[in-house]
């Protein structure tokens, strides 16, 4: 009777030494195994971003040149408005739109740049008027829209809800000395 409880004792002691035993090897080699290989997929993502790098530059030097539209320094005042009411009014006859409003631009001097902000009230339905936002985004190279606006007003002699966008667009241009 007493040799099976010191089986028993025997048994339970080695089992406890193996369980520190594994911790001990883990520690010791798996971690770093484990550690490495995490490394090593850290660095060959950092490898792969290296050899996009020129592509990545390429492509940012290019967004850069397009988001420098809205300094441009030779445009007019009348250059600018001439071509925006020209993209405004071609793409509400594509897109049968109405054009609501289209007053004269708002000129300020701030310190050496001069702004140019016009407003232009176009009527149709918000997808269309969301169409059209991304249209004077990505295609309208003499300015940058700065505000939106939509809104739904009620006309009273027709008694109809009509939808109502409010775009601002502004450039701003070097002042001449």
């Amino acid at each position: 009777m007493k040799s099976v409880s010191t089986y028993k004792k025997k048994n339970i002691i080695m089992l406890i030494l193996s369980v520190v035993m594994l911790l001990v090897i883990y520690n010791f080699s798996v971690a770093d195994v484990f550690n490495v290989y995490a490394e090593n997929k850290r660095l060959e993502s950092e490898l792969k971003n290296i050899k996009t790098a020129p592509l990545q530059i390429n492509q940012i030097s290019s967004q850069l040149a397009s988001l420098t539209f809205t300094t441009i320094d030779n445009i007019s005042i009348e250059n600018f408005h001439q071509s925006l009411l020209n993209e405004v009014t071609q793409y509400c006859q594509k897109e049968n739109m109405v054009l609501k409003n289209f007053p004269e631009i708002h000129y300020y001097k701030k310190g050496n740049f001069d702004v140019f902000t016009a407003i232009t009230s176009i009527q149709g339905s918000y997808f269309d008027l969301v169409k059209f936002l991304n249209h004077l985004e990505t295609q309208f190279k003499f300015g940058k829209v700065i505000s939106v606006s939509i809104r739904s007003k009620k006309d009273l002699k027709t008694k109809r809800t009509y939808l109502t966008g409010t775009f601002y667009v502004q450039t701003v241009k070097k002042s001449q000395l």
